[in-house]
């Protein structure tokens, strides 16, 4: 296999304890450092053509990297109450409309914010984890600006809302592809040959039950909750069939690419077995779920071509950890799973 994972639950299980055990006694300021040794050991048990992967980041990058975000969060939070504030105190509007303009408008500039602050983290976040991974002792790496794709995103997701959703697709596509196509490992460039044309038709019926549920309101209520049910299962279907599609979507310079055949059934008995797990061991098992996570993953992805076709020269960029913190803060979904660099 060009793609393996050779890691143990139990070595999972005991970084994790102690990890925990530290950061309790820490008061959580050893969360840095407990990321950065999760990291190195699902890296190194991850081997690509035969050989494993290299996680370089540190906890000492982390941490500063934290200090900088929350930095950051706790001034964008005062600039924008002040500026309400002030806007709000010039009006000469009643008090109590005053209170609830100031309400609504807080709330919305707090969602435009947070949106933003989340493309921004992701890019980030992914350029980081990509400059601190090697292979054969050469380091990926994201080129680009964090401000581009902060822009794209926003202007995919007014079209989305102006569409009432069927642009999501396209919008999905055209987002991984601007990050795909910015990624190296050394000098040998990532490159991204899917188009949105079927991931559109896959979005469209996927959507279908949310629109019913709407329809359902004013036609029969009854009807409204089965909808919902039914439209969350519709919404995971697609994100499923979108990360097939990402994957088999990617190559690496001319000769290497990438496959995937993530089963919805198969994927959707992972999250809740997982979930259950979790739940009846108090937590204790979620180092386990970590490694059958990490191990799913790579035992759905194929690679196929060879390396010697292909010529990796070392590349000198750098990157700091303040958007990888940013990221995990917003609530990055793969947290100590990031071991996909992101990118699915």
């Amino acid at each position: 296999m060009n793609l393996a994972y050779i890691g143990k639950g139990l070595e999972v299980f005991k970084i994790w304890i102690v990890n925990l055990f530290l950061q309790i006694i820490t008061l959580g300021i050893y969360r840095p450092w407990a990321k950065t040794k999760m990291r190195k050991y699902l890296y190194g048990s991850i081997s690509v053509f035969g050989e494993g992967l290299e996680y370089s980041g540190t906890g000492k990058e982390l941490f500063y990297g934290s200090a900088k975000a929350i930095g950051g969060l706790i001034v964008f939070i005062l600039i924008a109450s002040l500026v309400l504030a002030v806007a709000f105190s010039a009006s000469g509007l009643q008090a109590s409309i005053q209170e609830r303009l100031e309400d609504l408008t807080g709330n919305l500039i707090g969602c435009f914010g947070a949106f933003l602050l989340v493309a921004y983290a992701q890019f980030s976040s992914l350029r980081y984890r990509l400059n601190r991974s090697r292979w054969r002792s050469i380091k990926a790496h994201l080129s680009g600006k964090a401000k581009d794709y902060v822009v794209l995103k926003l202007k995919r997701m007014l079209l989305n809302i102006v569409s009432l959703g069927f642009l999501i697709g396209r919008s999905d596509i055209l987002a991984r592809q601007f990050l795909i196509e910015r990624v190296a490992i050394g000098s040998t460039k990532f490159s991204f040959k899917g188009d949105y044309t079927g991931l559109d038709r896959i979005n469209f019926i996927a959507l279908i039950p949310a629109y019913l549920a709407v329809v359902s309101i004013f036609v029969f209520k009854p009807l409204f909750f089965l909808m919902i049910f039914v439209a969350v299962f519709a919404r995971i279907w697609y994100g499923n069939k979108r990360r097939n599609y990402f994957w088999n979507s990617i190559r690496v310079g001319e000769d290497i690419k990438f496959s995937s055949n993530f089963g919805f059934r198969r994927l959707l008995w992972l999250w809740i077995s997982n979930s259950l797990m979790i739940v009846f061991s108090l937590g204790l098992a979620i180092p386990f779920c970590i490694h059958r996570s990490v191990r799913f993953v790579v035992e759905n992805i194929q690679i196929f071509g060879s390396p010697e076709n292909v010529e990796f020269l070392q590349s000198q960029q750098n990157s700091t950890a303040t958007g990888d913190a940013l990221d995990s803060m917003l609530g990055d979904a793969s947290d100590d799973m990031d071991v996909d660099f992101g990118i699915w």
